[in-house]
Parts: C-alpha cells; structure tokens; sequence
C-alpha cells in the first residue's frame, strides 16, 4: 500500500481522524499507544506491521460508535 493509497483509506473511513504525524508533515491516525495516550504516526514511522495498525484503526472507529 503506497501513500495515495494510505491517504484514501483513512479519507474513506473518517476524514476528522486525518492529522499531521507526531515526528514528519505526513498525515498520520492517531494510534492507541497504551490504552489511554494516543499518538499520531504516519505509516512510516509506525514500527508495526500493517495489519496491526489496522486492527487499532478498526478499533478506533468502534470505540467512536460507541460514544455516538
């Protein structure tokens, strides 16, 4: 998954979680660190595999439903 397509997946999901990443101008999600600091990170600097960050974005997302 390159950029571009980083970028569109996080506009399709939920353009207000869209920020600047915590170390680069890059657009960044904000990530669960520890269950209860957050901190924005672009792709790049995310030392995780994919997969997991998209777990947490998933998360992310239901736990926001559940506040709606």
């Amino acid at each position: 998954m390159n950029n571009k397509e980083y970028l569109d997946f996080l506009r399709q999901k939920n353009k207000n979680m869209l920020s600047k990443c915590h170390y680069c101008e890059g657009f960044a999600i904000t990530i669960i660190a520890d269950g209860y600091a957050i901190r924005p990170v672009c792709k790049d600097h995310d030392d995780r595999p994919f997969d997991i960050m998209e777990e947490d974005i998933n998360k992310i997302f239901e736990e926001q439903r559940d506040f709606e």
